[in-house]
């Protein structure tokens, strides 16, 4: 890339908010001319969060609060560090990094806004795990299960049906030990089914948009007012 044309992480988000209010400013002026995935997109980018993810995900998987910064771990005595001082031998260090899945409702009843809120917390907790996610489309079932690390890579969003949580579960339970997730997230505004029980020992995070009655005998409920 030619110099001229090098840009810096800042730059680089400033010229998306841009571009962002310029999609959304057309939209509002010619409607149903912008695809919906971009839309969407446009919408969030000038958004934040309002979780603490770091937080909440490291209460979660109960882990040391430095686990979670970059260069940090803990002690793994089954490979040592180079770093030696006389005959004294140390520990290297493992980084815990859990497993997530990202289960987004994409359910007639959560267009608009509340999917925005969604793709902004998508957006914040992918910054903080900052590595690969399993991001399931669900609304009634399964449309789509894919891995990303970056809200970028994700191109579109299917469903748009009724409501219903049991399938999500239903997905996830039948994947390998290997896959299974250590943290489940379930964006969602709450007006569905869930099954009597999770059918394993997850952690589990229901982020309820814009639905202060949602409970659940399981799990811990985050509610979120776009």
């Amino acid at each position: 890339i030619p110099e001229e044309f090098k840009r810096t992480d800042e730059e680089k988000e400033k010229i998306k908010e841009n571009m962002s209010l310029k999609i959304v400013d057309y939209n509002e002026k010619n409607p149903g001319q912008i695809p919906n995935g971009m839309l969407i997109k446009a919408n969030f980018l000038n958004k934040k969060s309002k979780t603490d993810w770091r937080t909440l995900l490291r209460y979660r998987m109960n882990t040391n609060a430095k686990a979670f910064e970059t260069g940090f771990g803990f002690a793994n005595w089954k490979r040592f560090s180079r770093r030696e001082t006389g005959n004294i031998l140390f520990p290297s260090q493992k980084s815990p990094i859990p497993k997530v899945a990202i289960c987004i409702d994409t359910s007639g009843s959560m267009q608009g806004d509340l999917l925005n809120q969604a793709m902004v917390e998508l957006k914040s907790i992918l910054s903080q795990i900052r590595h690969k996610a399993l991001i399931l489309h669900i609304d009634c079932e399964v449309h789509k299960a894919e891995n990303i690390s970056n809200i970028n890579q994700l191109k579109n969003l299917y469903g748009g049906g009724g409501t219903s949580f049991v399938p999500a579960f239903d997905y996830i339970n039948k994947l390998t030990q290997k896959d299974q997730p250590d943290i489940i997230v379930y964006f969602t505004d709450g007006f569905g089914e869930y099954p009597s029980s999770l059918g394993h020992k997850y952690k589990l995070i229901w982020l309820v948009i814009g639905n202060n009655s949602f409970t659940c005998p399981y799990g811990n409920i985050i509610n979120v007012i776009p």
